[in-house]
């Protein structure tokens, strides 16, 4: 019986995700709101103005090339919840968002917001999107000029995806099959059988796993816009569906494109050769319907520093634009389909990403973004190159004091390329030696808060501490030599060496007080690094790095075949030498850091053997665990909380600095203890 009580409140979220505690983010239907900011006050940053920041979910122009949709949302720290708004703007000088009010609640994965761009009619006169308004996930449109939105779609399940035809009569769509529930309750009730499927170290309970694990089936659907009505493909509509999706020599649908001619067909392909190349790498290659040889038009450089976003055929199939990041600025390139050189279609240091292209290729929507300017929509004009604003989504931001950011680049003793950003404290002295903060993984576009945004890179700044925002992967395919996969964590130490002394010789940073953080990766670099080195004096990560046998045990048939290429086999056999190399749980009484932990309670478990021999060696370390979120949190209530712990710790561990507000009084009461017990000098 209370098996079958507990599946009844799964199977109705009573009990799934915590929603009895009321703990993951709400949605607001209030639609956002962009005010112009008439004054010119300048004023420090906050943690509300980072927390409260409006994202692009995504942004299309139409056809025509005249108009610009884009969606955004809004975190409300308040209400801990989300805004939405649907905007359009025209493309010429001058023009003016209109709000065409919300599209429903933000949806979200393990790895942060999803959901794409909005569409437009072939007439360029509607627009469409899948949003969650009326429960499920289905198809809604918007008029142009006026009137309130329209949903197109009532379909029993959430519509996965959808495409107009091109003479704008029909939306075909992707209907995804909801989970069958009584085959899950089926499975629970005889018992789940262990093979290995779950991991144990997300966290994530057992019947999630299950049904994650059933078989959903998706139905193509037709949805007619003269009738309003929708109904199931036939068998040769969905045939010709396939067939025009189809993988295409194992290159998925999503990475190839026909030409406009049908003569040929462009496709982007990432190379995992250890053998052959150092480093993984995206290339452009062409194929001509008439010939099996395959062209590579672009040259073969090593991700990530370089990257191919996304490509777009010219309208006469004689040319193909890409969007290819190189370091932390991307542009638009184009290169002739006969082969040679690529030529310049913007020439900015800024990050120039998701872009869409009118009917003619004439005109492009971007969003471009730096070190120091939020996102931003703008758009590119492909015959000169220009490039016109459109929309500042976070106008707010023109009134902050922000302290500039400066592009450093290393090559390291083992011969890997780095580059990352100096920010200096505000109000720089010449002279004066400064804490250090690290955050790790990637320095691209806006610097807000590391990958994951957790690390408040000019709240830092704002707080007397110097910031090194640090990009560094050697993304190397996985190989079966340990000391190669090893380079995975010695060559970003090897960097962080080089970068944080060159810092100290400049006179910009003091040796005796640098801390390291990170997400993800991020996490990885820093507990290998404070673990392997003596470099920082404190630390912090978003969760564990998994590298750990306690992870290894908890990660199932994933885990163990990772592992086996990473270090050659389980814990406790042959390669157990190669294990207390790699894991830091193993390497801890090397730890000269003070490690916070703020990790989600899907994936904190992996980490608790770095936490415990930590704790047994006395060493500062502390665990905060946040209920309902994913690899990325996205509660606007956590993510305050996170920024005000992160900028207390290192105060208080780098600067010996405490915040008098009497709420705090046992958080430092416990890092005074943790500072007096601990056997290492602070």
């Amino acid at each position: 019986m209370l098996i079958r009580t507990w599946i009844l409140l799964f199977v109705f979220g009573i009990a799934a995700k915590g929603q009895a505690l009321n703990t993951v983010p709400g949605f607001d239907p209030t639609p956002i709101s962009i005010s112009p900011i008439s004054t010119n006050d300048s004023r420090l940053i906050t943690p509300q103005d980072l927390v409260s920041m409006r994202d692009f979910v995504g942004a299309r122009i139409s056809p025509n090339g005249k108009h610009v949709a884009f969606v955004v949302t809004q975190p409300v720290l308040e209400t801990n919840s989300y805004r939405s708004g649907l905007f359009v703007v025209a493309t010429e000088p001058g023009a003016v968002p209109t709000n065409l009010g919300t599209v429903g609640p933000p949806r979200w994965d393990d790895y942060g917001q999803v959901g794409g761009a909005p569409q437009w009619s072939p007439d360029s006169r509607s627009i469409t999107y899948l949003t969650s308004k009326s429960g499920t996930l289905q198809i809604w449109k918007w008029r142009l000029i006026e009137g309130e939105p329209q949903q197109l779609t009532r379909n029993g399940g959430d519509v996965q995806e959808y495409e107009w035809s091109a003479d704008g009569t029909k939306i075909v769509f992707v209907r995804r099959d909801a989970a069958d529930v009584e085959q899950a309750k089926a499975k629970a009730e005889e018992g789940i059988l262990w093979d290995g499927s779950i991991q144990a170290s997300r966290g994530k309970p057992v019947m999630n796993w299950v049904l994650d694990s059933l078989p959903r089936k998706t139905h193509l659907w037709i949805y007619e816009l003269e009738t309003e009505t929708e109904r199931e493909a036939t068998a040769n509509e969905e045939a010709t569906y396939k067939q025009s999706h189809a993988p295409l020599n194992g290159i998925p649908f999503s990475r190839y494109k026909v030409a406009p001619d049908k003569s040929a067909v462009a496709y982007s392909t990432t190379i995992f050769d250890a053998k052959k190349y150092k480093y993984q790498a995206v290339v452009l290659n062409l194929q001509r319907k008439s010939e099996s040889a395959v062209s590579q038009l672009t040259p073969l450089m090593p991700a990530p520093l370089y990257y191919i976003q996304d490509f777009w055929w010219k309208g006469d199939s004689q040319e193909i634009y890409f969007n290819q990041a190189v370091g932390a600025k991307s542009n638009l390139y184009a290169v002739p389909v006969t082969g040679g050189p690529q030529r310049d279609i913007t020439k900015t240091e800024d990050l120039i990403h998701t872009c869409s292209f009118d009917q003619a290729k004439i005109l492009a929507a971007c969003i471009r973004e730096n070190a120091t300017t939020p996102p931003e929509l703008v758009r590119v004009d492909t015959r000169d190159g220009s490039v016109l604003l459109l929309a500042q989504i976070n106008p707010e931001f023109r009134n902050i004091k922000l302290s500039p950011a400066t592009k450093r680049e290393w090559t390291n003793k083992y011969g890997d390329p780095a580059f990352g950003h100096l920010i200096k404290p505000i109000d720089y002295q010449p002279g004066k030696r400064y804490p250090l903060i690290v955050t790790t993984y990637r320095s691209k576009g806006f610097l807000k808060g590391g990958v994951g945004d957790e690390y408040p890179v000019q709240l830092f700044a704002a707080n007397g501490f110097a910031v090194l925002s640090f990009d560094a992967s050697t993304n190397r395919p996985d190989d079966d030599d340990f000391n190669t996969n090893m380079l995975r964590w010695n060559s970003p130490l090897a960097t962080l060496d080089l970068a944080i002394k060159q810092l100290d010789d400049l006179g910009i940073t003091d040796p005796n007080r640098r801390a390291i953080t990170g997400l993800s990766y991020g996490a990885d670099i820093t507990e290998f690094v404070i673990t392997h080195s003596d470099l920082f004096q404190a630390a912090a990560t978003s969760g564990a790095s998994g590298r750990d046998p306690l992870f290894y045990y908890l990660s199932g048939n994933g885990g163990a075949k990772l592992f086996k290429t990473w270090v050659g086999g389980w814990p406790g056999g042959a390669a157990a030498p190669r294990w207390r190399e790699l894991s830091p749980a193993l390497n801890a009484e090397k730890t000269q850091a003070a490690l916070l932990i703020n990790a989600t309670e899907r994936e904190y478990l992996g980490g608790l053997q770095l936490y415990t021999a930590l704790k047994e060696l006395r060493k500062p370390v502390e665990l905060v665990i946040y209920p309902d979120e994913g690899h990325v949190k996205n509660q606007p209530k956590h993510r305050y909380q996170i920024y005000l712990r992160n900028l207390d710790w290192f105060k208080f561990w780098l600067q010996n600095s405490e915040d008098p507000d009497p709420a705090k009084k046992q958080q430092y009461e416990r890092w005074r203890a943790m500072r007096a017990n601990s056997q290492t000098k602070f």
